[in-house]
C-alpha cells in the first residue's frame, strides 16, 4: 500500500503540474497528445530519455471521460455478449524546458458485463496456461475495476547525453457474482531506466533496462451451502488437461488464494536516424526473459506449476514531415513463447503432528507461441495549425499462434493463424472557434489452421485417460480468430475552443458494426459497439 500511495503521488505530481502549468499556454492549435507519436517516433519507445526531443512548444494535455455499450455474439469464450465500460482518463506531454521533460498518465475504468463464463483470470492471454468453467450452465455478471497510473521523466545530462526513467502502475479487481465465484486482485508495475546518446547530428543511439512485475490472485468460492458440483478444466492449452472438482485440494482449491506470478527482465536497444531534412527513421529491438509460478509457496500451501519463457519485439517507424503534410510508416513485430510445468507433490505429515508437502519433480504440460507483425501507414495531408484537413489511415495485422497440451500419455497441438485489414479516412472543417471531424472505418478479417491434432505418445496403450477437453469452446475460439468477417464504422467529433487560454473543449461519438460469416459456435456473429467520448485538450 504503500508502494501505491508514493507512485500514485508521483504520478497526480506530473499529472497536476503538467494541466496547470499548461493551461496558461496561448498555443490555440487542434493538436492531440496522439498526433504527437505521429511526428516524433522516440515517444513509442519505452525509453523514456527520447522524451527529450519533444520542444518546449509541444506541451499538450487531455482530461476525459469515455463510456462504451456493446452486444452481439461476436465474442470469444471469456467475453461478455452484452455489457458496457465506462472511464476517466488524463494524460501530459509536459517539456518543463529545454533540458527536463515530463509525461503522465492517468486512468480509471470499469467494466460490467452480463452472463458470462469462461475463464477465471482477467486476461487469458498473458497467463502460461488457463482456467476454464468446464459448464456454461452456470452464467453470471462479471465486473472489473482497472487503475492505471504512469509516469516518466526525460532528462538532457548534456549535449549529447539524455537520460530518463519510466514507470508504469496497474491494479485491477475482477469478480464474478455467481457460483462458482471467482475475485481477482492484479498488481502490474513497469520499471525501465535509460539512455540515448547523439553520435552525430543526425544520428542517436539508446538503450535501457526494463523490470515487469505481475502478480494477480485468484479466490474461488461459494456463497451458502449447496449440493451442486462444480468442476475446472485445468486448460494447458487449445482447452485441453484434466477435470478438476471445486474442494479443499488442487488449482481450485475453495477459499484459499493463490497468486499467478510472473517476473520479467530485459531490455532495448534503440537507433534513430535523420536521413535530411524531413525524413526520420527510429528503429528499437526489446528482449525479455520470463519466470513464474501458480501458487503459494510456503511449507503448508503448494506451488502448483511453474513457468519460463522469453519475448522478442521490434518496432521501427519511418517519418516524412512536408511542407504541409506527413507521412508515418510504422512495423511492430513480437514474439512470445512461454512453457509451463506442472509439480508433481506428495502431503506429509510428520512425527509431531505438521503436515507439509514434497515436491517430487514436474513434467511438461503446455507450450505457448505467438508472434504477431503490423504494418501501420498515416498520412496527414493539407496541414494547417497543426491540423490536417484529411488523415489516411491504413493497417495490416498478421497473427500466428501455436499451441502445445500434455497430459501424458495424451497430447494436443493446434497451429492457426489470421490476419486483419482495416483502413479509415478523416474530415476536418473549420468552423470559426469549433472544428467538426467526420471519419468512417472499414476491416476485413480471416484465418486458417489446424484447430486441433490430437495424439498419444504411447501408442499401445488405448485405455481410457484423464485428459479432458471442451471441444464446443475450442471451436467457438477458432472460429472467434479465423472467421472471415466484415467491420464498418463511423465516427463523428465536434471541438470548441473555450477562451483565450487554448482549452478545447470535444464530444465524440462512434459506432461500429462486426459480422461474421459461415459460423455455427459465435451465436449471431454479430457485434454492436456505440462509444461516447468527452472531454478538452489544453
Amino acid at each position: 500500500m504503500r508502494l501505491r500511495r508514493q507512485i500514485l503521488s508521483f504520478c497526480i505530481a506530473i499529472i497536476g503540474g503538467a494541466f496547470g502549468s499548461t493551461l496558461m499556454a496561448q498555443d490555440v492549435s487542434w493538436l492531440r497528445p496522439a498526433d504527437l507519436q505521429q511526428q516524433f517516433p522516440w515517444l513509442t519507445s519505452e525509453n523514456a530519455s527520447g522524451l527529450t526531443v519533444l520542444p518546449v512548444s509541444s506541451r499538450i494535455s487531455e482530461v476525459g471521460f469515455y463510456g462504451e455499450l456493446f452486444s452481439g455474439g461476436l465474442r470469444n469464450y471469456n467475453e461478455a455478449k452484452n455489457g458496457y465500460k465506462w472511464g476517466l482518463k488524463g494524460l501530459s506531454f509536459y517539456p518543463i524546458s529545454e533540458r527536463v521533460t515530463v509525461w503522465g498518465e492517468v486512468d480509471y475504468s470499469n467494466f460490467r458485463g452480463r452472463e458470462m463464463t469462461g475463464s477465471y483470470f482477467i486476461d487469458p492471454t498473458q497467463t502460461p496456461f488457463d482456467l476454464v468453467e468446464f459448464s456454461e450452465d452456470n452464467p453470471g455478471n462479471k465486473q472489473l475495476e482497472n487503475y492505471h497510473l504512469a509516469g516518466a521523466v526525460g532528462l538532457n545530462l548534456t549535449r549529447r547525453l539524455a537520460g530518463g526513467l519510466k514507470f508504469d502502475y496497474t491494479a485491477a479487481n475482477y469478480a464474478k457474482r455467481k457460483d462458482l465465484r471467482h475475485t481477482n486482485s492484479l498488481m502490474d508495475m513497469s520499471l525501465t531506466a535509460g539512455l540515448s546518446y547523439r553520435l552525430a547530428e543526425r544520428l542517436t543511439i539508446g538503450a535501457n533496462y526494463a523490470y515487469r512485475r505481475r502478480n494477480e490472485s485468484l479466490l474461488l468460492s461459494m456463497y451458502g451451502t449447496t449440493d451442486k458440483l462444480y468442476y475446472t478444466l485445468v486448460d494447458y492449452g487449445a482447452f485441453f488437461g484434466k477435470r478438476e472438482l471445486f474442494s479443499d485440494t488442487g488449482y481450485t482449491k475453495e477459499n484459499e488464494a493463490k497468486p499467478l506470478f510472473d517476473s520479467y527482465h530485459g531490455g532495448s536497444l534503440q537507433l534513430s536516424w535523420r536521413i535530411g531534412t524531413r525524413w526520420e527513421w527510429f528503429n528499437e529491438v526489446s528482449y525479455r526473459t520470463r519466470t513464474g509460478f501458480y501458487g503459494d509457496d510456503s511449507p503448508s500451501t503448494v506451488v502448483y506449476s511453474t513457468h519460463s519463457g522469453e519475448q522478442l519485439a521490434y518496432n521501427s517507424q519511418l517519418v516524412y514531415t512536408g511542407l504541409r503534410s506527413t507521412h508515418t510508416l510504422r512495423v511492430v513485430a513480437e514474439q512470445r513463447k512461454v512453457e509451463n510445468r506442472e509439480n508433481i507433490y506428495d502431503f506429509r505429515n510428520d512425527e509431531v503432528g505438521i503436515n507439509y508437502y514434497v515436491y517430487l519433480g514436474d513434467a511438461e504440460v503446455g507450450e505457448r507461441t505467438e508472434q504477431n507483425i503490423s504494418l501501420q501507414y498515416t498520412a496527414r495531408l493539407d496541414i494547417e495549425q497543426e491540423l490536417p484537413r484529411w488523415q489516411i489511415d491504413i493497417r495490416s495485422d498478421f497473427d500466428l499462434r501455436k499451441r502445445k497440451a500434455v497430459n501424458y500419455p495424451d497430447y494436443r497441438l493446434q497451429d492457426i493463424a489470421w490476419w486483419k485489414l482495416s483502413s479509415s479516412l478523416e474530415r476536418n472543417f473549420s468552423l470559426g472557434q469549433g472544428l467538426f471531424s467526420a471519419r468512417i472505418n472499414l476491416g476485413y478479417q480471416a484465418g486458417t489452421g489446424d484447430c486441433c491434432e490430437d495424439g498419444k505418445y504411447n501408442n499401445s496403450n488405448n485405455a481410457e485417460t484423464l485428459t479432458r477437453t471442451l471441444d464446443e469452446l475450442l471451436m467457438r475460439d477458432y472460429e472467434y480468430h479465423t472467421a472471415t468477417r466484415f467491420q464498418a464504422g463511423a465516427n463523428a467529433r465536434y471541438s470548441h475552443r473555450i477562451g483565450e487560454k487554448g482549452v478545447r473543449s470535444y464530444i465524440e461519438l462512434s459506432y461500429t458494426f462486426c459480422k461474421a460469416l459461415n459460423t455455427i459456435y459465435l451465436d449471431n456473429a454479430m457485434r454492436h459497439i456505440v462509444s461516447l467520448q468527452i472531454g478538452c485538450n489544453f
